[in-house]
């Protein structure tokens, strides 16, 4: 049998071979999905062809749908035309209730079709985060009904709407969590000017264009994949996007409130860019920033890669079942920091070779298979952040000590665990 060194090497060098292809491509194939849901039909049946479809088959219907998009954008249009989250924009029950009554349906009968999706569909075993983030907002699953009609019935225009709507929606709990005291517009402008040109806020003029380019995104990514409109794709898309968006606002609120410690505001003169190596300093952080940006989003818009799951139970000798169930836990639970780990590692490994600019893929590997012995002692800050992290999928998510006695048997689920998340860093890059 291979050593696992040798089942390393051979993913690297399967990997750089074969050029595998982003995760977004393999989706279907990435895990047994059926040990989580089974193939159903509720929403279509009861929500997309009862209340939907009949409506949106009428163009006047349409044309109803994408005045209350216009007329929301137009309610909004001084927080919408900020350089960045400056301003509050609510979505509130008048919107929402405007949203039932177009589709004849009501909170009630919707929170109905849930509960039953959750049990029939879903084993029961719906995770605890999941069921909150749509409790909390049943007309999000009326949206995505609308997304999945209008898809299928090529309605480009409320596909556009869409694009909006469902930002819309995410963004007032998103912009309480990271700026819940209020946003100094003057850091924001500074913030947004000195980021990287491939930060995706330096490529649309405002927070309007900046929320179209994350619910286009996701709708990009699932739209072609609905097929007939199972269940589970209301809750993929769902969670896909608050995902998505949580990783922009995280990102522009870690800078931002840097910026603001700083005391940089946009009319501070620029003089401190002038020197050379501070200059490269700056483009050497965007660059991290960037490469952490990219790898967060394809986690949150990407799932199991099973290949790397049997190189990395292989390599640990451990049940491939077991691990592979492990960490679809940690996939699933809202509280698993997958974000954070990754950007802590990447952080790590730029502390450790200062001077590259990518990850090397070789160097990456050897380095990160070894990060495993150094976060068991290691006092650094962001070397404890990974082992918290990590201590906290085996022991509140997974809660490996109710299911084995041995601590060998623990040790080696949480290496292979660890080490899968460390080569998904590695094939994302």
């Amino acid at each position: 049998m291979l050593s696992y060194r040798d089942f390393i090497q051979a993913y690297v060098e399967e990997m750089d071979a074969a050029q595998w292809s982003p995760v977004e491509q393999d989706y279907e194939e990435a895990t047994d999905k059926s040990k989580i849901y089974k193939e159903n039909y509720i929403f279509r049946d009861s929500l997309q062809r009862k209340h939907v479809s009949p409506v949106l088959a009428k163009a006047a219907n349409r044309e109803k749908l994408i005045e209350f998009t216009a007329s929301f954008i137009d309610e909004n249009a001084t927080a919408l035309s900020k350089p960045g989250p400056v301003l509050m924009i609510r979505f509130t029950d008048a919107h929402i209730n405007t949203i039932y009554d177009m589709f004849h349906t009501s909170k009630e009968e919707v929170m109905e079709l849930f509960q039953k999706v959750v049990q029939e569909t879903y084993y029961g075993k719906l995770s605890k985060p999941l069921l909150g983030l749509i409790e909390r907002a049943p007309h999000k699953l009326v949206l995505v009904a609308v997304l999945i009609d209008a898809y299928q019935n090529n309605y480009t225009d409320i596909l556009e709407c869409m694009a909006y709507l469902f930002p819309f929606i995410e963004y007032p709990m998103l912009f309480s969590h990271y700026w819940p005291t209020g946003v100094k517009e003057d850091v924001m402008e500074y913030t947004v000017e000195h980021m990287s040109s491939k930060f995706k806020l330096k490529k649309v003029s405002n927070l309007q264009g900046l929320l179209r380019w994350d619910g286009q995104s996701t709708i990009d990514y699932f739209v072609k994949r609905f097929g007939d409109g199972q269940d589970h794709w209301y809750v993929d898309v769902i969670y896909g996007l608050r995902n998505r968006l949580n990783n922009t606002f995280r990102n522009i609120s870690s800078k931002y409130y840097k910026n603001s410690k700083a005391g940089n505001t946009q009319h501070q003169s620029t003089s401190q860019f002038d020197d050379g190596s501070v200059a490269d300093n700056v483009g050497i952080t965007n660059n991290i920033s960037q490469i952490i940006e990219t790898t967060v989003n394809k986690f949150a818009s990407g799932t199991m890669n099973l290949n790397i799951v049997k190189i990395c139970a292989e390599g640990m000798q451990v049940d491939r079942s077991n691990l592979e169930s492990f960490l679809n836990q940690i996939y699933t639970d809202r509280t698993a920091q997958i974000p954070r780990f990754v950007e802590c590692v990447i952080q790590a490994y730029f502390h450790q070779y200062p001077t590259a600019t990518r990850i090397n893929a070789s160097e990456f590997v050897s380095y990160g298979l070894s990060l495993y012995r150094s976060i068991a002692t290691s006092q650094d800050p962001i070397l404890k952040e990974i082992r918290d992290i990590l201590n906290h999928w085996m022991q509140d998510i997974i809660k490996i000590q109710s299911l084995y006695t041995r601590e060998g048997t623990k040790s080696v689920y949480s290496r292979a665990v660890f080490n899968y998340f460390i080569l998904m860093i590695n094939y994302y890059n």
